[in-house]
């Protein structure tokens, strides 16, 4: 199983992200990560690798990764730490909630293993390793997802939306988009209802009928140059 989602990890890159056969790998994202039994190191891996991968991919591919976090995280209670930690607290793998004789070496280490890894988070530096194949190594358990902010700052005025729906506790049941890309974003745009002032996506309806007018107008102050100031001549 670890095999098969580092093979996985490994084909989450940007460039395949902007490739045209991405939507084979979207499905296959969805499909390989729809059980709640995975260990949370691989499903934080994937998930940090997605909205690291974001950050770099064309922005029609948004319309996936953002709805596709929010249900990773809720189908993965574990995770929510990726974007709520509220302690400095690491979250490893096997460990128990209070130490005992029972702990083991390997249990101990990776708890300081984790704990450092925290400790640098808090103070401004990232653990994840984006470089690193192995899932269990990369560190991203004991990462946050920083990508999130950027991400609400993005040009496509839907991810502000999409990314404040991170702070609702809600399932996320919206469908993800597969073959979203910038021909259907355009389309969408130029097929958008006027308003009957003229406005779009008014909620007084009125549909294409109503009256078109400039998005932004200003009208003219001076009528002629030289009105502007008495030097000037044409």
């Amino acid at each position: 199983q670890p095999d098969y989602y580092e093979k996985l990890y490994s084909l989450i890159t940007p460039e395949a992200f902007a490739s045209r056969h991405r939507a084979d790998l979207l499905k296959l994202l969805d499909l390989s990560l729809k059980s709640s039994m995975l260990s949370t190191y691989v499903v934080a891996a994937v998930i940090k690798r997605v909205a690291r991968v974001s950050l770099l991919a064309p922005g029609p591919s948004l319309y996936f990764t953002l709805p596709f976090l929010r249900q990773l995280l809720h189908r993965h209670p574990n995770c929510i730490a990726l974007i709520h930690r509220t302690s400095r607290d690491a979250v490893v793998k096997g460990c128990a909630e209070e130490e005992d004789e029972t702990e083991t070496e390997v249990t101990l280490a990776r708890k300081e293993t984790g704990l450092r890894n925290v400790a640098k988070l808090f103070a401004g530096e990232d653990p994840y390793n984006y470089e690193e194949p192995t899932l269990e190594r990369c560190n991203a358990i004991h990462s946050t997802l920083w990508e999130l902010s950027a991400l609400e700052r993005h040009y496509l005025p839907a991810c502000a939306p999409m990314v404040a729906a991170f702070q609702s506790g809600a399932e996320d049941l919206t469908p993800l988009s597969f073959n979203k890309s910038y021909a259907r974003l355009f389309t969408a745009e130029l097929t958008k209802d006027l308003g009957p002032d003229g406005i779009f996506g008014s909620s007084n309806g009125g549909g294409r009928g109503g009256p078109r007018v400039p998005v932004a107008y200003t009208k003219p102050r001076f009528a002629m140059l030289d009105e502007v100031h008495p030097s000037i001549r044409l």
